[in-house]
């Protein structure tokens, strides 16, 4: 089970810490039933909302929080993506998901080296972190996800034809490796 809760994208360590100790509790090491997991992840999720352990404490980050790490940051300033990612994934002043974690750094400056400058992440990351991730942001997403702000009538999709999209991406394909890399995905957007 722990294997397959710390792969999921859409959990963070906290909530599967818990959800782990309470299965143990519960039903031992040996069998653990599945059959409510939807309501226990909630009774975790509302328990640590209660509690505001699952809130963001960014402002007690140093401003070498990136580059005093431990993880090498080049003379030039940057990092490589795989070692910002275990950094934040391992910040207990955070609750992100790695979900959440690549949408972060999606919005990075990356370079063609798969790296990142950490001196503009920094600032980024202390901007959007609390706008997007707080347990106050949450809660008002929540509010509108319940009051029916966000439903299938309002949303607009638009219609493509088969393989209009694909023709789009393969324009911003500078490079013709056959996918969209962090750049090129970012121009694309814009």
């Amino acid at each position: 089970m722990r294997e397959v809760l710390h792969y999921t994208s859409y959990l963070n360590i906290k909530e599967i810490n818990l959800l782990l100790r309470d299965y143990v509790m519960k039903f031992g090491y040996d069998e653990i039933e599945y059959t409510n997991f939807a309501n226990d992840l909630y009774d975790v999720r509302f328990d640590l909302a209660r509690s505001r352990i699952m809130d963001i404490n960014i402002k007690k980050f140093r401003d070498d929080f990136f580059t005093n790490s431990g993880f090498k940051c080049g003379e030039d300033g940057w990092m490589n993506i795989s070692d910002i990612r275990t950094i934040v994934s391992q910040a207990k002043e955070l609750t992100l998901t790695p979900c959440e974690i690549n949408l972060i750094i999606g919005l990075a400056n990356h370079n063609e080296e798969g790296k990142i400058d950490v001196t503009h992440f920094n600032g980024l990351f202390r901007e959007v972190v609390p706008k997007m991730f707080s347990i106050e942001a949450r809660r008002r997403k929540a509010q509108l996800v319940q009051l029916g702000t966000f439903r299938k009538t309002h949303v607009t999709m638009p219609d493509y034809a088969d393989l209009d999209l694909f023709e789009v991406f393969r324009e911003f394909d500078e490079n013709d490796k056959g996918f969209l890399e962090p750049l090129e995905y970012i121009q694309c957007l814009t």
